[in-house]
């Protein structure tokens, strides 16, 4: 059901449900990821994103390199495929293009029971709207009060421009590509998700400086070029002068279309800096 709604991981239940009901969604996560199907069972298993979504990615990627092989031609590995039982479709393995949520999953297999990891990929991911909870004297007027959730909102805004430094040494060279592959740069989302209709509220630029996001888009795209591989292994035959002219990277909601008439950006300007560094 959690799949059906678009669920599919878990931090999308602590950021977009009341703790009320996340905690609940998270203790049967928890219970299943104890005591999954087994695939050995040919009457009943889950589609590799329900093993995704509860943190089995290994039986997640057995399933997935199971089918492959029954399948020929199928992609193993990340691009999952559902069961033919249940018809399910392919899960986006990193669904924020930002290299975080696959450190999630690969540190909750190997330390269990340590959410450093996790707290920290909250704390620096910037492609979703920000949590925003302003409460309400009773002497604020509406004008007021709007004023009020905007300087929240502007804080909160600050803080989050400031995460891709962070995020680029954390993904530091994590990311595993092909040569046709193209990489995304992760948006910065200056909006806050207001509780408890969880109503989008976009920041007022008005009362910004005209720089505001510039550093920050070319320390994005710096972030998002350090976690290309070291050019010692596999990324020398990755990331070669056709890679780099042909495949400008560019935000995930602009991939389908053609990359080569993408007019230059601040991000890309990080991304060349990332390369040579």
């Amino acid at each position: 059901s959690m799949l059906d709604e678009g669920v599919h991981h878990p931090i999308q239940l602590q950021e977009e449900l009341p703790m009320s009901i996340s905690l609940i969604l998270l203790e049967t996560i928890r219970r299943c990821r104890a005591d999954p199907p087994q695939i050995d069972s040919s009457e009943f298993y889950w589609s590799c994103a329900a093993y995704d979504l509860v943190g089995r990615n290994d039986l997640a990627e057995l399933l997935a390199q199971t089918l492959s092989a029954d399948k020929r031609g199928a992609k193993s590995s990340y691009l999952y495929e559902g069961s033919e039982s249940q018809g399910g479709e392919a899960a986006t393995a990193d669904p924020d293009k930002d290299g975080l949520a696959v450190l999630e999953d690969f540190s909750s297999m190997i330390f269990p029971d340590d959410n450093r990891i996790k707290e920290a990929t909250r704390l620096l991911r910037s492609s979703r709207p920000l949590f925003l909870r302003v409460p309400r004297a009773v002497e604020l007027t509406d004008h007021e009060y709007e004023r009020s959730k905007q300087d929240k909102l502007l804080l909160l805004c600050r803080r989050s421009i400031a995460t891709p430094l962070g995020r680029g040494m954390l993904t530091l060279g994590t990311h595993r590509m092909l040569s046709s592959d193209q990489l995304l740069i992760p948006d910065i989302v200056l909006a806050g998700r207001v509780p408890p209709a969880n109503g989008t509220l976009a920041l007022d630029m008005s009362s910004c400086p005209p720089n505001f996001r510039i550093w920050p888009e070319f320390h994005n795209g710096v972030a998002a070029g350090l976690r290309l591989p070291d050019a010692s292994g596999d990324g020398g035959k990755v990331i070669t002068r056709t890679w780099i002219k042909f495949n400008k990277p560019t935000s995930p909601s602009t991939s389908s279309n053609n990359t080569n008439q993408n007019p230059p950006s601040y991000a890309h300007g990080g991304f060349l800096m990332a390369l040579g560094l």
